[in-house]
């Protein structure tokens, strides 16, 4: 069973976190993306004690707003690699982009919950 977190940042500029971020998921042997820029978002995937960990670490770190927005179980991983992207210092996150990467990885259900848009239904 893969566990998969979503993460929802109010951004996420810092290079101490854009270097601590893929480190962490390499050795907690965690796939998934980092999607810098305002907002961050950060998906991770691997054993339930992994992504725990994982959070647990991020989560003392000084952030203007960092939120879980969704967890959920698998049978597979969605991502073969933990990769970084996303906008520069400073700069707006491009959400068409992170809404193409998670569809591409056969999550792009969970976007909106992630990004924080309510559905009109």
């Amino acid at each position: 069973m893969v566990r998969r977190a979503y993460v929802w940042s109010h951004h996420i500029y810092a290079k101490k976190k854009k270097r601590e971020i893929p480190e962490l998921a390499k050795k907690l042997s965690l796939t998934g993306f980092c999607s810098t820029g305002k907002p961050g978002f950060i998906i991770v995937e691997g054993s339930e004690a992994d992504v725990k960990r994982f959070l647990l670490t991020i989560k003392r770190w000084p952030w203007q707003r960092l939120i879980v927005r969704v967890q959920e179980d698998s049978d597979q991983r969605a991502f073969s690699s933990f990769d970084m992207t996303g906008a520069g210092g400073g700069e707006k996150n491009d959400l068409r982009k992170v809404r193409e990467r998670m569809e591409e990885a056969g999550v792009g259900a969970n976007f909106d919950a992630v990004a924080g848009i309510e559905s009109r239904s």
